[in-house]
């Protein structure tokens, strides 16, 4: 007698609706976090593991004299740490895993250069991206601190760098000069709009076809921009966003923000289609100029941000879970491959900061007391081997791993 198993088990299962996958992107350096909030969707997930103990690995201490940490940070392929700082000595960093420093450029020997503000965008080669904004230049330098060449008469004040799926580089000049630049370090166009907030960062859709673009104050929070035809295609929303809207997979997009005609007092949190079609909203309570930093999905398309409270919602717009932050949170958030959140947060009452790892259950896994206070809405990242590297950042000169 013979037996057959009517449900084969090594057939594939369907994925749950909203399941992520990883957006192939071959511009980017195949490194666990390449560029700012990880990815150009502006996801800040990483396919790796976060940290479990919650406990401090190393700090470095680039002292007070030499200036301070003033970007956010990007791994090269072999998990080395790179990161813009102020200072005469060196305005560029590189450390190894264990807080060893093996790269320290300053390209203006004997000045006072006012930083790389901008965080690095690794590339193939082991090579990336640095501006600096007092110098009006854009770098691309190989991690041995070679520049392979420089672009003058351009001036990016902060994260605001994204690339393109064929390599070419955006961002925005002061003035709200959207510009486009060849991995060659030619100019290929510009667009301005004195809209466009170009202390901020843009995103990207999956087809690598549109930017989603934050607006300056009393603007719009947001226009969708295609760069094939070089054209504002709409714009959402009238409060201004923090840091760009979040791409999930399917091209939808995620931003927290106010319409007059929808919002009853409080903020939103938005998902709209691609052709900027409202998917669902969900409107929580919320207070003017709180600022709600870079959110973040994990794969199974749970969107997670706040401020004083941290909000769990799922694909479709409900509320999975909601946790008070004892203060606030003070990062950009992001979480791991199995969707727990990590983020910095200021005590309410005391100059104090901790780093604070949440499930994506709702349940605190730990909470790291960090020295001397961190103050920071840069991205945070996640390494392979589950350390995750926080930059200090306003007037601070540390850079801390926890493991």
């Amino acid at each position: 007698l013979t037996t057959c198993d009517l449900f084969d088990s090594s057939e594939p299962q369907p994925l749950p609706p909203g399941y992520q996958y990883n957006i192939p992107w071959p511009s980017l350096a195949d490194s666990p976090w390449p560029m700012n909030h990880h990815d150009p969707q502006n996801t800040g997930r990483s396919k790796f593991l976060g940290p479990q103990e919650g406990a401090i690995n190393w700090i470095y201490n680039r002292g007070y004299q030499n200036g301070t940490v003033v970007s956010g940070i990007a791994l090269d392929s072999e998990n080395n740490i790179y990161f813009g700082c102020t200072g005469r000595d060196s305005v560029l960093l590189g450390l190894d895993e264990q807080g060893n420093k093996i790269l320290s450029m300053n390209p203006y020997q004997n000045s006072n250069l006012d930083g790389f503000w901008t965080t690095p965008i690794f590339i193939a080669d082991s090579q990336f991206y640095v501006c600096s904004h007092t110098k009006e230049k854009l770098f691309k330098i190989d991690t041995k601190g070679n520049i392979i060449f420089e672009l003058n008469g351009v001036k990016v004040p902060q994260v605001g760098m994204n690339i393109g799926l064929d390599g070419t580089l955006y961002f925005i000049q002061t003035g709200g000069i959207l510009t486009a630049v060849s991995p060659e370090g030619q100019i290929l166009w510009t667009y301005t709009n004195s809209n466009f907030d170009y202390g901020s960062n843009m995103s990207f859709s999956p087809d690598g076809q549109t930017l989603y673009i934050p607006g300056a104050m009393n603007t719009k929070s947001f226009y969708v921009f295609g760069v094939t035809s070089q054209s504002i295609m709409w714009e959402f929303g009238n409060w201004i966003l923090f840091d760009a809207p979040l791409i999930d997979s399917e091209g939808n997009i995620y931003c927290i923000t106010k319409v007059d005609s929808l919002s009853q007092g409080g903020a939103i949190l938005f998902s709209l289609a691609p052709d900027g079609s409202t998917r669902w909203d969900f409107e929580f309570q919320s207070y003017p100029g709180r600022p709600y930093y870079n959110t973040t999905m994990d794969i199974y398309g749970n969107i997670y941000f706040g401020y004083d409270t941290l909000y769990s919602v799922n694909y479709s717009g409900v509320l999975n879970w909601k946790i008070s932050v004892d203060g606030y949170i003070w990062s950009s958030l992001i979480c791991d491959r199995e969707g727990s959140v990590y983020f910095a947060a200021i005590h309410q009452y005391v100059d104090e900061s901790k780093v604070v790892s949440v499930s994506s259950n709702g349940t605190i896994k730990w909470e790291c007391e960090i020295p001397n206070g961190i103050q920071n809405v840069e991205s945070p990242v996640i390494s392979e081997t589950r350390k995750l590297y926080f930059p200090g950042h306003y007037n601070s000169n540390k850079v801390f791993a926890i493991r």
